[in-house]
């Protein structure tokens, strides 16, 4: 009778043991999307319009999955990175443009990242010309000396303090009744309501995610036999990377004005006063700081080894 048991439950150990092997890359970039851009983007939506952002994050949810898991596909089944496939595919031309476009996006987003560290140490009293070089020798010495393993695991590991959100959402306990009288007065023809729309998607879905995720993924081992528990890792990582943005958005609407909305937002600072509003001066401040830089570290740490596989353009087609 045992060994009838363990016959059946050695079949999804197995499973459970290779989704493990296979989980990282999705979870790693759907962590690094909730970065300082987008919490701003998602605090600022809450301050200025309450809720009524809310179901629009969470529709995003399956966009945000369908981009990337076409981006599992071509990967598992090219074996190949995104840049060499456009190059392969479309040419030079084609692939200096999307490699320029992937360039340029980083570097900002890079810059964001630092400017967010940068206010969070300049809270506790740091220069920020201090906390940027100190933040700008560490990245460069993640990407020089380590491995691609080494970067997924210091990326999750710091992506756990992104879940101070989630009990600061909790915690604002926001009135379904205020929900719902919300999104029955949508501000369609509002054009700043528009634009945060337009910002919380563009923060959602951007063309770094896609190199990231394929080079990840080839760097990772990882074969066809692995595309359910890869696609099953992305799928985790874009519910969790909404449930994020969604629980800023809340929180910020609770501490900006009663889940009503109506403030704006323009620095770091101004963030975590009106987060320190739900758990007191000190509990609200650290916990704010600790959930912006995981978020911003994890997207710093996104650039390490094999981060975009660039294609070797002078290399024949």
């Amino acid at each position: 009778m045992n060994g009838v048991h363990t016959a059946a439950a050695r079949p999804l150990t197995q499973r459970f043991r290779h989704f493990l092997a296979a989980v990282g890359p999705g979870l790693v970039v759907m962590l690094a999307d909730t970065e300082t851009g987008s919490v701003i983007a998602s605090a600022q939506s809450g301050a200025r319009w309450g809720l009524r952002m809310l179901p629009l994050l969470l529709l995003l949810i399956p966009l945000l999955y369908l981009a990337q898991e076409l981006t599992i596909r071509l990967a598992l089944g090219t074996g190949k990175g995104y840049g060499e496939l456009v190059l392969r595919r479309f040419g030079r031309a084609a692939s200096w443009i999307s490699t320029a476009t992937l360039l340029i996006s980083c570097f900002g987003a890079l810059l964001t990242q630092l400017s967010g560290l940068a206010g969070i140490g300049e809270m506790l009293g740091v220069p920020p010309w201090q906390s940027v070089s100190l933040l700008a020798l560490l990245i460069f010495l993640m990407v020089a000396t380590g491995s691609y393993r080494s970067v997924e695991r210091v990326a999750i590991a710091l992506g756990v303090f992104e879940l101070a959100f989630l009990a600061e959402a909790w915690l604002a306990r926001p009135e379904p009744a205020v929900l719902l009288a919300q999104l029955h007065h949508l501000p369609w023809r509002d054009h700043d309501f528009l634009y945060l729309a337009a910002a919380n998607i563009g923060t959602c879905i951007m063309p770094w995610t896609i190199f990231y995720q394929q080079s990840a993924l080839l760097d990772k081992g990882l074969g066809q036999a692995d595309l359910k528990a890869a696609r099953l890792d992305t799928l985790l990582g874009a519910a969790l990377c909404q449930l994020i943005t969604a629980a800023i958005l809340i929180a910020a609407a609770q501490a900006f004005g009663g889940g009503h909305g109506g403030q704006s937002l323009d620095s770091v600072v101004q963030l975590a006063d009106g987060f320190s509003r739900l758990l007191g001066p000190v509990y609200g401040r650290l916990l704010f700081a600790l959930a912006l830089a995981g978020g911003a570290l994890v997207a710093a740490a996104r650039g390490g080894p094999g981060a975009a596989q660039l294609p070797r353009l002078g290399a024949p087609l």
